[in-house]
């Protein structure tokens, strides 16, 4: 997943922390159900927003600042909508379902301007 938002240095202590392997990472598809998605791999996406999340435990734009663009703002707003009214998620399966709609969100307007 290609995001803006997430900074380097997090993503390297995540991969130590979480240990997704990489073939796992490439062969992801963000059509896939959170539940069908192994658990180190929703905590390392969860572990990438760490620094966003709020004390509500809720991704922050506030805290996302200017590390996320407009349109990436634009879609995560509609990404919050979707999830944080929700209150039962397994570990970590907020972050990968904040990241997996910001992806997809991502993918659809790509597509949209090679038509």
């Amino acid at each position: 997943m290609m995001v803006s938002v997430v900074v380097s240095d997090t993503a390297n202590e995540c991969l130590e922390i979480h240990k997704p392997k990489h073939a796992e990472l490439e062969a992801l598809s963000p059509t896939t159900p959170a539940a069908e998605i192994p658990k180190n791999i929703k905590c390392y996406a969860q572990c990438l927003l760490r620094d966003y999340i709020g004390k509500d435990n809720k991704l922050s734009l506030q805290q996302i600042g200017d590390k996320a663009d407009l349109q990436e703002k634009v879609i995560l707003e509609h990404c919050l909508a979707v999830y944080d009214g929700m209150s039962t998620f397994a570990p970590c399966d907020y972050g990968y379902l904040i990241l997996q709609c910001l992806t997809l969100k991502i993918e659809q307007k790509k597509s949209q301007l090679l038509q």
